[in-house]
C-alpha cells in the first residue's frame, strides 16, 4: 500500500438535531424545517418523536428515554422536490425494502402502578429513515458506495402527522413533544501508506 490507495466505503451519522414542538394532538399535521447539515453527501435523515412528560421522572409519570414514536404520513422535500412520501405507515415497508433491518426495537415500557413501577407493558420503539438515496443492497452493502444528496447548508421541509395514541394507549392531546432528527452521511476510509484516513 505504499504506492496505492484503497478506499473502503463507510458512514458517518451526524448527532441528533432536537426540534421542540410545543403542545400537539394526536393525528395533527405538523410541518418543519430541517437544517444544519454539513458538508457532504447526505445518504438519509432518521426521525423520531418523542413525549417530553415520558423523557423526565416525575411523582405521576416513569421516565421513558426509549420511548420513540414514528411519525406518520411523512413528505420530504428538498427545493421542492419530494424525496420521500411515506403515507397511512407505509414508512416502515419501504424502510425493509431499502434497507436491511426494520427501522424499529422491542422495548418495556415502564409505567407507575400505585407507586410501584409496573414494566409489564410491552412496547415497539419505531423510527421512519427518509432516503436521498438506496442506501443498502442485501449483499453487498458492507463495502458499496452510494451517493447522496449535497445539501451542505440547505434546508430541508419535513411534513409529518402525530400519531394518535401514546405507548400506554392513551390518546395524545395537547402533549408537548420533540422532534428528533439524525443526518447519515456517505464516508470513506483511505488506506494508503501504512496511515488510514476518514474522508467525509
Amino acid at each position: 500500500m505504499s504506492t496505492h490507495a484503497l478506499s473502503y466505503p463507510v458512514e458517518f451519522t451526524q448527532q441528533e438535531v432536537q426540534i421542540p414542538l410545543g403542545p400537539v394532538n394526536g393525528g395533527q399535521t405538523v410541518s418543519q424545517s430541517l437544517s444544519g447539515f454539513r458538508a457532504g453527501e447526505c445518504r438519509n435523515i432518521q426521525l423520531w418523536l418523542t413525549t417530553d412528560a415520558e423523557q423526565v421522572s416525575n411523582s405521576a409519570v416513569i421516565k421513558n428515554p426509549f420511548a420513540w414514536y414514528a411519525p406518520e404520513n411523512v413528505v420530504v422535500t428538498y427545493a421542492g422536490e419530494i424525496y420521500a412520501n411515506f403515507v397511512r405507515g407505509s414508512g416502515a415497508l419501504w424502510n425493509l425494502v431499502n434497507g436491511r433491518l426494520a427501522p424499529q426495537v422491542n422495548d418495556v415500557y415502564l409505567t407507575n402502578n400505585a407507586g410501584v413501577v409496573d414494566i409489564t407493558l410491552s412496547s415497539l420503539d419505531q423510527w421512519v429513515e427518509c432516503p436521498f438515496a438506496q442506501t443498502f443492497d442485501a449483499l453487498t452493502a458492507h463495502s458499496m458506495y452510494t451517493s447522496g444528496k449535497n445539501i451542505t447548508n440547505g434546508i430541508v421541509q419535513v411534513a409529518f402527522t402525530i400519531p394518535a395514541v401514546d405507548k400506554a394507549g392513551s390518546a395524545i392531546a395537547a402533549a408537548p413533544m420533540t422532534l428528533h432528527a439524525s443526518y447519515n452521511y456517505n464516508a470513506v476510509l483511505m488506506l494508503t501508506g501504512g496511515t488510514a484516513d476518514y474522508v467525509l
